[in-house]
């Protein structure tokens, strides 16, 4: 009697299960673009000058950095797939290339819909649900670390080392959201980059829009001005210098959105739960299924972010926390929901 992996093989199963493989894959690709387009919709219905406000400044941006990096984001893809001969697979990229454009051209262009679409929900959320759950996400912060945690943040890097660290928050991070969407918009693997969409569209979605809005907070960078209380003045105090003013910059920039409600690139206020966070956990996780030492680099690089977010006093720990173990979830869900048969490891 044949077991499930012998019967795998048969020429007949094999003929059925991969156009059923194909097949489903579309479907999930069909869902995912349609998933992004109601969002969209939504979003334009919910406020549509601020939707089509944000719109062409996400486009311009995207459009503006896609050659950058391409220049630097496909050839280190080459690398990870293929480390002993980058050029050939690179060759072998544009020889597939007549397919991939389009499909990675839609790919941009729904990037910048959601963009418009999250930008538009964060700003919406206040007066949707009006910011209410700082105080108890701050108790639940400190009785879970001891008292604050941004106390022993500070303990551990030194104030020299700051500014490398607001740096890498605000730029960096930017940077690679962007170079793994694009790679992945290009990636062969049709399962794996379509894993990767879904489930950085569902965490846009569930944590960014959805539990952002549940549990409608600030962090602690606006707790004086929008909750009224002094309880996080010591951090400020700590961030003093340089870095303190980078990040009181950019606190003043969407407080000035926030007050006028006008819709600029990376507006809007939320604390619980970090999209910082849920990024980089989204990037490790597909970096890690391409490559071991990369996988590595990214896990250190969310542990960074992590550690950032609370370091300059943007987010409470628990906000990172929730972040990952959500993205770890849907990250499972994508991977059974999308697993394909033996033959739809390719695109």
């Amino acid at each position: 009697m044949n077991t499930p992996r012998q019967q795998s093989s048969d020429p007949g199963i094999s003929a059925v299960s991969a156009p059923a493989g194909r097949a489903l894959q579309r479907d999930a690709g069909t869902a995912l673009a349609l998933l992004v387009l109601v969002y969209a919709a939504l979003a334009a219905a919910l406020s549509p000058a601020i939707y089509f406000q944000l719109l062409p400044v996400y486009g311009l941006q995207t459009l503006m950095a896609v050659p950058l990096l391409l220049g630097v984001a496909l050839p280190l893809g080459c690398l990870s797939r293929n480390p002993a001969a980058p050029v050939s697979e690179a060759i072998a990229l544009l020889k597939r290339s007549t397919g991939i454009l389009p499909r990675s051209a839609a790919t941009i262009a729904l990037f910048i819909l959601g963009m418009a679409g999250f930008t538009t929900f964060k700003l919406s959320i206040p007066d949707l649900v009006p910011f209410y759950a700082d105080p108890v996400l701050a108790d639940i912060d400190a009785a879970l670390h001891g008292g604050d945690p941004w106390v022993w943040a500070h303990a551990i890097l030194p104030r020299q080392l700051a500014w490398g660290l607001a740096y890498i928050y605000s730029k960096i991070w930017m940077v690679y959201w962007f170079a793994t969407i694009l790679v992945m918009a290009f990636w062969h693997e049709r399962h794996l980059r379509l894993r990767y969409l879904w489930t950085m569209a569902l965490a846009i979605v569930g944590l960014g829009t959805l539990l952002a809005a549940a549990l409608s907070s600030v962090g602690p960078v606006f707790y004086g001005p929008l909750v009224g209380s002094a309880r996080f003045a010591p951090l400020e105090a700590a961030l003093a210098g340089p870095v303190g003013d980078a990040v009181a910059g950019y606190r003043d920039y969407l407080l000035a959105a926030y007050y006028g409600f006008s819709g600029q690139a990376g507006s809007g206020i939320s604390a619980m739960p970090s999209m910082h966070v849920a990024v980089v956990t989204c990037n490790a996780l597909v970096l890690s299924s391409i490559n071991r030492w990369l996988g590595a680099a990214a896990w250190a690089f969310a542990g960074v972010i992590l550690f950032g977010s609370v370091y300059l006093s943007w987010h409470y720990a628990i906000d990172g926390y929730v972040s990952i173990v959500v993205v770890l979830l849907i990250w499972a869900v994508t991977g059974r929901a999308l697993r394909p048969s033996p033959q739809q490891h390719q695109s």
